[in-house]
């Protein structure tokens, strides 16, 4: 939803007004046509540009049969690609005149491109342009011709339209054989007199000449003069006539269609040019811009049996003429060597031309572009309505396509935009613009111009004119009046609207009217118009209401009537006077209109937010079940049996994944296999399950169950010679400790002991002193120790779960190993990789420092025993 205020979208600006009041720039009205009728005005006028083109051919006898085709196909192009459906085209060959012959032939009657079969007749008769022979006068009268062009566009030209000559020709004037010219020595310079005189009634009439010349012979300083003679442009264009030169007549069409898109103020691309074989498939492409409100696709297929169609960006086929959608198409062609598309409303983005040849005919040179213009109208808006003399009011423009609002400033880059003032009876001045979010301009690149400027000091009628030029562009502004008067007694007018993105008939847009009257009461009333005639609007309070003294509030409630179109919108919201003359205030609402969504359209935010609640509750189940799954594995347990003559089994469990492992403990006489796998029929099945963190519970056959921690082993009730333990080969979490205060070490006295205790030469430095890490190492099996450790001592790595010969080290960083000390010794499955080896015996010669040996003077054993639990040992 997009919070709509006061002031075309602005937040803090009081009053505006509305524009699109058509009054006379010079003297001064006090009263004028309504923005209502104004509003439907300016919606008819947005319109390409109009164009009575008359293209004048040259049939000379210099030229070649290929030089007239190509000739007949710019022509073909010409014709057809008029975008405006008022736009007026004729078509004139000449020659001379050398004795009872006319100059001048007419190929295509004045025709106006009404719909497709107007275009089509315009292809079909540029189809038979042909070359003069000598009986028929083949020359090249160039005052001939040019007058009769000046004579058709004098007759019954489209109101409104831009006048132009295109003139093809491939030589020079040349009437030395025309006797109505005088005498053969002076014909040229008289031909060329009477030239000069219709070139000046072409300027008085406003009518451009655009010469094209092609071919070895062409007086290149002749042509750019018949393009200075006419009329220098129009004001709404930005091109000028220019003579445009081609060695080839096989560019003649190209350079043809860039000159009459130059003069219709149109633009045009460089074509996407290829060659095709027979029985073969080419794709061109061509690209049409979001201004685009008029477009035409022009294709030169050199074959007329050549098959064309037009894919629309995304794919869609465009299979004839017609409305689809939005958009309106036209075609014609089809059955000569140039093909054209010409759109209203064309779908933006890159199309895709393609070309399929029949079987036997030749290769062909092919070609595509695309001619397209934005028609927009610029809407104007200041604040305040009525300035006082002297006074700086802000000047805020818009510019509206058929398609609404125009947003994106990067689609104006390279353009001129502008707006020009003028007092009744004083000159014109420019207003300068910005959407650089700078000065009074709040927000830039928002495609909204601002600017300020100061009343003139006397009252009267200040007249405003937006304009907008460059490639592609034609602006046909309406220009805006102001009262400039003293003692204006202003209301202070705001209109806050909550605006969709989107609506449809039917739906309703809420709003509120808030307004400070510092004047008497007085009777208002507000109208809703679009400019581009999409949204249809009711309003409500509909009709005439008395705004109060002071400050005052009203709900606004726009409803969309079921005639709107589809179509981005641009919605004038205006206060005016119960006659509907005087606005007190504007607003102007941006808004797409289009068909009621369906039920899932209009609740998708809802359902999209439960599809993800969803899945993200999926996600979670899964997680939490995955994690499930990983704390109940037993994959990395191995059960370990211990008899009480010292011998060790293990059984590691199966690799697929289980929340339990079941296994059997089997006779004594088994001795290969005292734990294994159950088998079918076994009765006595232990199981182990994983409980608590870092703790396996074993359930035996006869329901007891017992905790296992890693390492450690239980006593078997049913059969106390067995212990049970197991290896638990997972990453342990570890248990979380209270902090302990680490013990201050004593720092022993080493006199002439030796560190190694047991070795010749001293005592161990902790064989005498107190250990720093407290109790001695009590539980091994030969009962002695380093001593001076009590039962209150703490050792900070806890309690040390090697039970076995104290070594170096405080506390062995293993734990306690659960096949009795020597990781290899007491492993059912091998021995002592020492032992037996290529190494003939232990490397450590028996005299291991890590194993017990016999006890020496300081206590310390030498010889290994079955139970040390010295990893080394």
């Amino acid at each position: 939803m997009k919070k709509r205020f006061i002031a075309g979208r602005r937040l803090l600006i009081p009053s505006v007004v509305a524009v699109l009041v058509a009054l006379p720039l010079a003297g001064v009205a006090t009263a004028g046509p309504g923005p209502a009728r104004l509003a439907a005005e300016a919606a008819e006028e947005i319109e390409p540009a109009v164009m009575d083109a008359v293209v004048l051919v040259d049939q000379s006898g210099s030229l070649s049969d290929e030089d007239v085709a190509r000739e007949s196909e710019a022509v073909s192009a010409i014709a057809q690609s008029g975008l405006s459906a008022r736009s007026r085209v004729t078509v004139v060959g000449f020659g001379s005149n050398n004795g009872g012959q006319s100059a001048t032939t007419t190929f295509c009657p004045p025709t106006i491109l009404r719909d497709s079969a107007a275009r089509q007749s315009l292809a079909d008769c540029s189809d038979t342009i042909a070359r003069r022979t000598a009986e028929e006068g083949n020359d090249t009268d160039h005052a001939a011709a040019v007058g009769q062009a000046i004579d058709v566009l004098q007759q019954d030209s489209p109101k409104g339209a831009i006048k132009a000559v295109f003139f093809l020709t491939d030589g020079r004037l040349d009437v030395r054989n025309s006797p109505n010219y005088g005498a053969a020595q002076d014909r040229n310079a008289a031909a060329q007199v009477q030239l000069d005189k219709h070139l000046a009634t072409a300027k008085d009439q406003g009518i451009q000449v655009w010469p094209l010349g092609f071919g070895a012979e062409i007086d290149e300083p002749a042509l750019q003069a018949l393009a200075a003679g006419g009329a220098q442009g129009d004001v709404r264009c930005q091109a000028k006539p220019q003579a445009r030169v081609v060695r080839s007549s096989a560019d003649v069409q190209w350079t043809l269609v860039k000159a009459a898109a130059g003069a219709t103020c149109s633009f045009v691309e460089d074509p996407d040019t290829g060659k095709i074989d027979p029985n073969g498939t080419e794709d061109l492409k061509v690209s049409i811009s979001p201004l685009a409100t008029n477009g035409s696709i022009i294709v030169a297929k050199g074959d007329p049996a050549i098959k064309v169609t037009y894919l629309k960006p995304g794919g869609g086929e465009v299979t004839s003429s017609g409305q689809q959608g939005e958009s309106t198409y036209e075609r014609s062609g089809d059955n000569t060597r140039t093909d054209t598309l010409s759109i209203v409303n064309p779908d933006p983005g890159e199309w895709t031309v393609r070309l399929e040849a029949p079987k036997g005919i030749e290769r062909q040179q092919i070609g595509a572009t695309v001619v397209w213009q934005g028609a927009l109208r610029t809407f104007l808006v200041t604040d305040p309505p009525s300035p006082k003399p002297g006074e700086e009011f802000t000047v805020s423009m818009s510019l509206l396509t058929r398609k609404g609002r125009i947003t994106d400033a990067d689609l104006l880059t390279g353009m001129s935009v502008g707006v020009k003032a003028q007092a009744a009876g004083g000159a014109e001045t420019d207003v300068p613009m910005s959407d650089n979010g700078k000065g009074s301009d709040p927000k830039g690149s928002d495609g909204e111009y601002t600017g300020t400027m100061t009343a003139p000091d006397q009252e009267g009628a200040l007249g405003l004119r937006g304009s907008v030029t460059g490639a592609g562009v034609y602006n046909t502004d309406v220009p805006l009046e102001l009262i400039v008067a003293a003692d204006v007694i202003r209301p202070q007018v705001r209109f806050e609207f909550d605006t969709p993105d989107q609506t449809w008939a039917g739906e309703t847009i809420a709003g509120t009217l808030k307004v400070n009257n510092p004047g008497e009461t007085r009777d208002v009333q507000i109208q809703a118009e679009d400019p581009t005639g999409t949204l249809q609007a009711g309003v409500n309070p509909g009709g005439a209401f008395s705004l109060p003294s002071g400050d005052s509030e009203r709900d606004v409630e726009l409803s969309v009537l079921p005639e709107s179109s589809n179509g981005e919108a641009a919605l004038s919201v205006n206060l005016v006077d119960a006659a509907g003359q005087q606005v007190y205030g504007n607003t102007l609402l941006s808004v797409e209109v289009r068909d009621e969504p369906s039920w899932i359209e209009k609740n998708r935010t809802l359902l999209i937010a439960l599809f993800l609640l969803v899945v993200l509750a999926g996600l979670a189940l899964l997680v939490a079940r995955q994690a499930r799954r990983r704390r109940l594995d037993v994959r990395k347990l191995t059960v370990l049996l211990k008899t009480e003559d010292g011998s060790q089994f293990s059984l590691k469990a199966r690799t697929g994944w289980s929340d339990q492992f079941s296994f059997v403990i089997r006779a004594p006489e088994d001795l290969s296999r005292r734990l294994s796998f159950p088998s079918p029929g076994d009765a006595e099945i232990y199981r182990l399950r994983r409980a608590a963190r870092n703790v396996v519970r074993l359930r035996t056959p006869q329901g007891e169950q017992i905790n296992l921690q890693n390492g450690k082993f239980e006593t078997l009730p049913e059969s106390p010679e067995l212990s049970i333990g197991v290896q638990d080969d997972r990453r342990r979490v570890p248990a979380k400790k209270p902090r302990k205060n680490k013990p201050e070490p004593v720092t022993p006295d080493r006199g002439s002991a030796d560190i190694y205790d047991g070795y010749p030469g001293g005592d161990d430095v902790y064989g005498a002193a107190a250990d720093p890490y407290g109790s001695s190492d009590s539980q091994g099996p030969s009962g002695s120790g380093r001593g001076g450790r009590t039962e209150k001592d703490t050792d900070p790595f806890g309690s040390d779960s090697y039970t076995g010969a104290s070594s170096v080290h405080s506390s062995e960083p293993y734990g306690g190993d659960p096949f009795g000390g020597d990781p290899y010794g007491g492993n059912p499955g091998g021995s002592d990789p020492y032992s037996g080896s290529s190494y003939g015996s232990d490397p450590y010669g028996g005299d291991d420092p890590y194993g017990s040996r016999p006890k020496t003077s300081s206590g310390r054993s030498t010889a290994a025993t079955h139970d040390s639990d010295d990893p080394y040992a």
